[in-house]
């Protein structure tokens, strides 16, 4: 026999090995887990469409305003900003305030802008040379090192009763009406 064909063998058959089940054991386990997740969750955003809360009414901006103020002022008293950044929080929470009760674009506005804005609407011109002094004064601790005649707490309370000046009017109901 030539040597070559010695080493050339035909390969043994596949053997069949035994099923124990057993050896599935992990992998139920695993996609009955799998499938108690999904079903907790299904359950889960089910349940919580039953339990959804009504939204709550925004504050009116007045409201608003006067609280954003307060919590501005609070942080500058206890050390957490800085006057410049008490200047952007308050004429930012005033810019907000003329937007939602006037209807001017008051946060994308330069003051001068603001100023002719305003006086298309039913503001008086006191009014508005009032705000507009009050921005500048904010303007001038944010843009600037300016340290400004007034403090924060003068500052607060002429931006607080400017808010207070201009809370939207609500009708009253006579007390007739009540009973009537």
């Amino acid at each position: 026999m030539d040597p070559d064909e010695q080493d050339l063998r035909d390969i043994k058959p596949p053997e069949d090995l035994p099923f124990y089940w057993p050896d599935l054991l992990p992998y139920a386990i695993i996609a009955l887990v799998a499938l108690g997740l999904f079903a907790l969750a299904w359950w889960w955003t089910k349940r919580k469409k039953g339990l959804e809360l009504p939204p709550i009414p925004a504050l009116p901006p007045d409201q608003s305003a006067l609280n954003a103020l307060r919590i501005h002022v609070k942080r500058y008293e206890q050390g957490e900003i800085n006057r410049r950044k008490y200047g952007f929080s308050a004429s930012e929470t005033l810019r907000i305030f003329i937007e939602a009760r006037y209807g001017v674009n008051a946060t994308d506005l330069t003051t001068l802008e603001i100023k002719k804005s305003l006086q298309k609407t039913n503001m008086p011109n006191a009014e508005i040379n009032d705000l507009i002094a009050l921005l500048t004064r904010a303007d001038a601790v944010k843009f600037s090192d300016i340290d400004v005649a007034e403090d924060v707490a003068s500052f607060h309370r002429i931006a607080c009763d400017f808010i207070v000046r201009h809370r939207p009017v609500t009708p009253t109901i006579p007390e007739e009406a009540h009973h009537g």
